[in-house]
């Protein structure tokens, strides 16, 4: 039985999934399995997954399009047969020392995460570090009132864990979320999440779900399903005053300005407020 399970979601990302693969033949440590779940897919991912069978210990699992990565991550983890899994995103990928690095940490660990570099075209630099952070205190508050720490291509986590919560939730309001909200329910089982503070993978920087309206109001479904078990009415004010501004920055930047006004005064944020009614003033007198 393989240490590790890689989980990889996919759809439709042919032109992107082969240095996916290509980085997981590169691993140090190579007790680990490769389960791609196609959400779907019209193009040649098949082909593409399938070349890599004398590769790596690879399974290809396709089915009709759900919509997300939810379905297809937890089709992977009824496939996989290892203690631990890994998510990798088909268009990201990881540097040859990640699962060797991670391997060091799982007896003290029940969720192990790090940060990603950044890129825009892999074949030039990374353009930053995406860092995450330490996670402090009562896990749970901190992901909360601080917001999401781990991304989703670096996470290893304890399948006995995941089975616990019953997988990736495919509540479909929590599309472009359903990260966040997986983490804050293991979050109360379990408060060992160990941080590694070194890039050991790349993200790929493209059109951001997380840039759409529907991702605002993912964000009030996630606040309204988990801000009953925050302690104190402390936290549940910072919560509620982030979650506006985020969801004012979304407004904001699909220049929705009515709506990123309203939740810019609702957030506390005198400077955001102030600066979008000069545009707006800007715009009603006919300036560009």
């Amino acid at each position: 039985m393989p240490t590790f399970s890689v989980i990889i979601p996919t759809y439709n990302r042919a032109k992107d999934i082969d240095q996916c693969l290509s980085s997981l033949v590169s691993q140090n440590y190579t007790d680990f399995e490769v389960i791609v779940c196609d959400d779907g897919s019209t193009d040649n991912t098949k082909d593409i997954v399938e070349s890599y069978k004398d590769k790596l210990n690879i399974k290809y699992d396709w089915a009709e399009n759900w919509g997300g990565p939810a379905r297809p991550r937890n089709r992977g983890l009824k496939l996989s047969q290892a203690d631990w899994i890994c998510f990798l995103d088909s268009d990201d990928w990881w540097y040859s020392n990640k699962l060797e690095e991670c391997w060091k940490h799982l007896d003290s660990s029940d969720v192990i995460y790090h940060d990603l570099d950044v890129y825009i075209d892999p074949a030039e630099k990374p353009i930053f570090c995406l860092h995450s952070r330490k996670l402090a205190g009562d896990i749970f508050t901190d992901l909360m009132v601080n917001n999401n720490a781990l991304f989703n291509s670096s996470v290893v986590i304890r399948k006995s864990i995941l089975d616990k919560i019953g997988g990736i939730s495919e509540d479909k309001e929590l599309i472009s979320i359903e990260d966040l909200d997986c983490w804050l329910r293991i979050s109360k089982i379990t408060n060992r999440f160990s941080y590694i503070p070194k890039a050991f993978g790349a993200y790929r920087l493209e059109t951001n779900i997380s840039r759409t309206i529907k991702h605002a109001h993912s964000l009030e479904f996630l606040w309204r399903k988990h801000m009953g078990d925050l302690k104190t009415d402390k936290d549940k004010k910072f919560v509620t005053k982030t979650l506006r501004y985020n969801q004012a920055r979304i407004y904001h930047m699909n220049k929705k300005y009515g709506q990123a006004l309203s939740y810019y005064w609702q957030a506390g944020l005198s400077i955001p407020l102030s600066r979008a009614l000069k545009y707006l003033n800007n715009k009603i007198r006919g300036y560009k």
